[in-house]
């Protein structure tokens, strides 16, 4: 494999990467303080967390797609060399 593609499959890797781990974050780190704003407003653990949840499934399934992308992505350079 000639060096520029491995480059360029490098930088795809490293983004897919990036925007799975940043997906990720948003997640759960959105899902976290929904869940706790929900406490200070009063609202039940369980609607709380329902909402926590219907808010960082969306984000946890787009990190997932990356991650997994990610792999694919790895696989093809290891392959490769």
């Amino acid at each position: 494999m000639k060096s520029k593609e491995k480059n360029i499959l490098d930088l795809q890797h490293s983004l897919s990467q990036t925007k799975g781990a940043l997906f990720l974050s948003i997640g759960i780190g959105g899902g976290i303080a929904l869940f706790f704003g929900g406490k200070q407003m009063n609202i039940t653990s369980i609607n709380s967390f329902v909402i926590a949840l219907l808010f960082s499934l969306p984000f946890i399934y787009q990190s997932i797609k990356h991650f997994t992308n990610c792999n694919k992505i790895q696989e093809n350079i290891k392959n490769s060399i």
